[in-house]
Parts: C-alpha cells; sequence; structure tokens
C-alpha cells in the first residue's frame, strides 16, 4: 500500500501561514502517522516531532517548499511510485506487503525501511530528491530519476527482514519493531553486507540503465576507491565479518563521500555486499530473487 504523505506536507501543512506550519506539521502529518514517524526519527533521524516543530520554518523555507510543490505537487508520484511497486513485485512477490510511504523527511536518510508490528515499511524521503539549485543545503541532491531505484532498493530489504529468510535480522525483529540501535549491536556485520548487497542487486536488476554510482549511493570518488582496492577491503572485512556493534557497522555501513579512515570510504560495505552478490549469482545463475533473499549469512 502506498501512503502519499508528501501531499498531506505540501497541501494541508504548508498551505497554513508561515507562523502556523509547525503545529500544521505536527497535527495533520505527524499524528495521524505516529508510529511509523516515531520509528524513522528512532531509527533514521536521531530527533523527533518537537526538534522538528520548534525549527520548521528553517528546515523548509518557502523556496524548498515551492521547489518541491514543483516537482512531487498533485498525484503524478503515486501514479509512479504504483508502477515501480508493481516491477518490484512481478520480480520479487513479497511474503508480507510492504507498506511504502512517499514522505518529507528532516534530511537525514535518503529512503529506509523498518518493521512495525512484523509489518515492514519503506520510506523514500523526497526532500533529497531534489537537483540543485533551489535545494536545501542539508538536500543531497539526488536526481529524482533516481527513486525508483531506491525504492526498489528498500523494498528488498523489506522482503529478506519478513518471511522465512534466513536474514538475522528477520529474526532477532519477528513480530516486533524494527530497533536498529539493538540490531547493529547484535547483528554480525556478515548479515549487513550480504543485506545490502542484495539490495543494491536487486535494484540494479529492476531499474537498469543508470551508472554503478547510482544504485550504491556512491561518489565516483568512492567507487574508484573500492574498485581498486578490493582485495583488501575484503581481506580486512574477512577479520571482522563475525563482529556486531555500531562502531564496526559505523564505519563499513555508514558515512557519505568522506572517508571514515585514511584507507575505508564511507560506505563501502555496499560495494563489497554487491561484489558478493555478482559472485554468487554467477555460480547459482537459475536461482530467482526469492530464493536469493533467502541466502544466510553464514555462506560468506
Amino acid at each position: 500500500m502506498i501512503h502519499p504523505l508528501h501531499t498531506v506536507f505540501l497541501g494541508e501543512v504548508a498551505g497554513a501561514p508561515p507562523e502556523a506550519r509547525g503545529e500544521a506539521y505536527r497535527l495533520a502529518y505527524h499524528k495521524p502517522n505516529r508510529r511509523f514517524l516515531e520509528s524513522y526519527h528512532r531509527n533514521w533521524s536521531g530527533l523527533g516531532v518537537g526538534w522538528v516543530v520548534d525549527r520548521f520554518g528553517s528546515l523548509y523555507p518557502e523556496p524548498m517548499i515551492q521547489y518541491l510543490k514543483s516537482l512531487y505537487g498533485g498525484d503524478g508520484l503515486v501514479r509512479a511510485a504504483t508502477g515501480w511497486l508493481d516491477i518490484c513485485r512481478r520480480l520479487l512477490p513479497p511474503p508480507v506487503e510492504p507498506d511504502v510511504y512517499l514522505m518529507v523527511g528532516v534530511y537525514t536518510s535518503n529512503a529506509f525501511e523498518t518493521v512495525i508490528g512484523g509489518r515492514p515499511a519503506l520510506g523514500l524521503c523526497l526532500e533529497h530528491f531534489v537537483p540543485a539549485p533551489g535545494r536545501h543545503p542539508a538536500s543531497l541532491g539526488i536526481d529524482p530519476r533516481e527513486l525508483p531505484i531506491w525504492l526498489a532498493h528498500e523494498y528488498a530489504h523489506c522482503v529478506r527482514f519478513s518471511g522465512e529468510s534466513a536474514s538475522l535480522v528477520r529474526r532477532s525483529v519477528g513480530k516486533g519493531d524494527f530497533d536498529k540501535g539493538r540490531l547493529v549491536r547484535a547483528v554480525p556485520l556478515a548479515e549487513w553486507l550480504l543485506s545490502e548487497g542484495l539490495a543494491v542487486a536487486f535494484s540494479e536488476a529492476t531499474v537498469p540503465g543508470f551508472p554503478l554510482t547510482a544504485y550504491l549511493g556512491y561518489t565516483h570518488r568512492q567507487l574508484r576507491y573500492c574498485q581498486e582496492h578490493e582485495a583488501e577491503l575484503w581481506s580486512r572485512f574477512q577479520h571482522v565479518k563475525e563482529a556486531a556493534g555500531e562502531e564496526h557497522y559505523l564505519l563499513w555501513f555508514e558515512g557519505a563521500d568522506e572517508f571514515v579512515e585514511p584507507a575505508l570510504p564511507g560506505r563501502s560495505g555496499y560495494h563489497l555486499g554487491y561484489r558478493l552478490v555478482q559472485r554468487l549469482q554467477a555460480r547459482s545463475s537459475g536461482m530467482s530473487w526469492s530464493e536469493r533473499m533467502l541466502m544466510d549469512p553464514r555462506m560468506i
């Protein structure tokens, strides 16, 4: 099911007088979708509704709101997302239908997955999918044409984190709620590597024709380094693949273009996971995407 939260944001919230928009955000946008948005803030922003309300004017100045309206006003995005979701379903039928939220977030993740009461959900944060000029400085400025890539990426996570997958995340969450902090402390890096690799490869299969940097969310600098130093990175990862904890997770799966260490670009685990899945696909070309999503991280 698609939840067009962006239409509430660009309609009722943005339509309020500037001094009343923060409270309109609380009542019209956050309150009806409280459980989903609290999961977003708890796991992916580290903030909360009060923080957003107090800073609404600086987070969403009038030029940014108008720019978002010019890109995503009307029902065009909902119709497009419905088509993208249908393609994902045909290639990879979900064991549990994910909820898809089209939303305006707070300039943290550009897209994310979560689980609420055992049901998977994903969010696409439109504030990042605005090309320069005219965007807020905190926006990543991603080409809107890449939206289906990130829907497919998070859809793959939703499938792996539900049903009968061997994912340790799925086993840990069960019928409860996704708690990123707890999971990062408990789930070994090998699971995150495989899950991200599957998501990148699935997005490439579902939305072909883009450069590899788009599927990985990399700059050319990041990709070039990972390709040139793949053997070194893989050797280093093998020593920590059974480790868990925030320090390890941040080192391999967070960060942007900056190098978190002199010889380790941010999010380098995405590239290693993608290359792992490529090798697995080459060895078992007849395997369906549904079968691939059942892979056990112990095979790494």
